[in-house]
Formats: C-alpha cells, structure tokens, sequence
C-alpha cells in the first residue's frame, strides 16, 4: 500500500500502451549500452514514458539492483510483456509498447539496474531527454 500511496501501482497488472503513439513531429529518444548490445527506443507520452516494441532489456539485473523496479522487471516478464531474445540469452525484448510511469524506471528496468532517465535517454544529436524536456517548457514569467 505505501508503494500505491507513493504513486507505484506494482500490484496490478501491467498494461500496454494502447493510445501512446509517436505523433509527427514528436522526439525519439534511445538508451544504448554498447557493453551489453542493448538497444532500446522511447518516447514522453501523457502515460510517462512509453518504449517501443522491439527494445532491448537486460535478461540479468545487477546484484544490488532490489526493490520495486526490480519487482516491475519481474512482473514484465510474467506477464510477457519482455520475452527472450532470440540469439541473445542475455537479452529480452519488449513485446509490446510499454508506457511506464517516468523515464527512470523506464530505463532501470531496461537496464537492470538504477538509472536515471532524463540523463541516459538520448536524441540522435546526444541532446538528452532532460535537456528537451527544458527547452521545450517555457520559462515562468
């Protein structure tokens, strides 16, 4: 109840993102681990921050990686929402776009481990998602 009251709803079943769809004219962002081979697309949406189907996650997570995203990376898998990749034993693949809550689980569950996200999703320029997301706001008069 504390994770629900503090906004991470880890209890109910995930669902996919259904009405989240890169718009025209909207910024793709990546999270690539060259280390791992991992690869993975997104986007701000009104849910969060939505990854698109055909991602790369991580299939092991680091030791100290523990607590909700943890449980979240598990229950993707449960539900199929990551399935293995083929060819890759330590890389899974997301199945479906996937909205999640903010772009730091987003990123921690695809990496296995804590990230954060506005610094590690990534335009094609390098411009990074906490960079566009201020450029984009307008200033408080």
């Amino acid at each position: 109840l504390i994770a629900q009251t503090a906004g991470f709803d880890y209890f109910s079943k995930p669902v996919p993102s259904s009405g989240s769809k890169l718009a025209v004219g909207q910024m793709e962002f990546s999270f690539k681990q060259k280390f791992r081979n991992l690869a993975a697309y997104g986007f701000p949406s009104d849910d969060g921050f939505v990854v698109k189907a055909g991602s790369d996650a991580t299939a092991t997570v680091n030791k100290g990686f523990k607590g909700g995203y943890l449980a979240l990376h598990q229950k993707l898998i449960d539900q199929g929402v990551l399935v293995p990749k083929l060819g890759h034993p330590d890389l899974l693949t997301f199945a479906v776009d996937y909205a999640f809550s903010a772009s730091s689980a987003a990123a921690a569950v695809i990496a296995g481990n804590n990230m954060a996200g506005p610094s590690t999703w990534k335009t094609n320029s390098d411009q990074t998602l906490g960079e566009y997301l201020a450029s984009q706001s307008s200033p408080a008069l």
